[in-house]
Parts: structure tokens; sequence; C-alpha cells
């Protein structure tokens, strides 16, 4: 994920990470992002979205997080990504630079309280 988001540094690129609960294996997958602005902005491919929905209802996968990388540098989740975020139960891993951050924002979470931090992320350097 870090390699590919290098690769694309001027663009977010985004997808899942998941279990397979046939494979029995942790898994990821990139998403086609088809935002609009995709350097400020990520929006998984829908077909892919709704797949890994359909297989996560029938207990196929399970998914353990989004991720999408911020070309700005910046870590944490912006306004819209917490925004995004709260219609999922899924943490998201974000990825800037060298740096991953796992984010969880609780469904409970609204806009009102936004400022309020999400939770502590957990840092993960590459060398």
């Amino acid at each position: 994920m870090l390699h590919h988001a290098a690769m694309h540094h001027d663009e977010e690129i985004c997808g899942f990470i998941f279990y397979d609960n046939i494979k029995k294996a942790q898994l990821f997958i990139l998403a086609q992002n088809i935002a609009a602005n995709r350097a400020r902005h990520f929006e998984i491919e829908h077909r892919i979205l709704f797949e890994i929905l359909r297989r996560e209802r029938l207990d196929e996968v399970r998914v353990d997080a989004i991720f999408h990388s911020h070309p700005n540098g910046d870590i944490r989740p912006s306004k819209y990504d917490i925004m995004s975020a709260i219609q999922y139960a899924w943490p998201w891993l974000i990825i800037a630079g060298n740096e991953m951050a796992m984010w969880h924002m609780p469904q409970e979470m609204s806009i009102e309280n936004i400022n309020l931090p999400c939770r502590v992320p957990i840092i993960i350097k590459s060398s």
C-alpha cells in the first residue's frame, strides 16, 4: 500500500483490507478512485464497494478497514473523511508519505462534534 501510494503521490488511492473467510487469509484490494477531484478526495468505485458489501453480508469476507492516502501528507482524517466514515463501522487506515494511521470513527460521532478526537492513531513508519 505504501509503495502504491508513493507511485500515485498526486492523487488519493483507496481500497479495502479484509479477511477472506473462504481462503482464510488477510488480503487487501485496491479500488479505483472515481472522485471528481482525486487529489483531495476519494470515492471507491461502486461496483467494488457493492461486491465487498455483498460478500460481507454473505459472511464470505470481514472488512477490517478501508484505506486511502493523503497526498497532502496529513495523517489525520479530514472533515470529509469523518463525514464519510460515520456511515460505516469500519476503521480507516490513512497513508501519508511513509506513515500509516488507523482511525475509528464511532457511529455516534456527528459533524457537530467533529473537533473531538476520533481515536489516538496507531502510527506505522516505513523505513
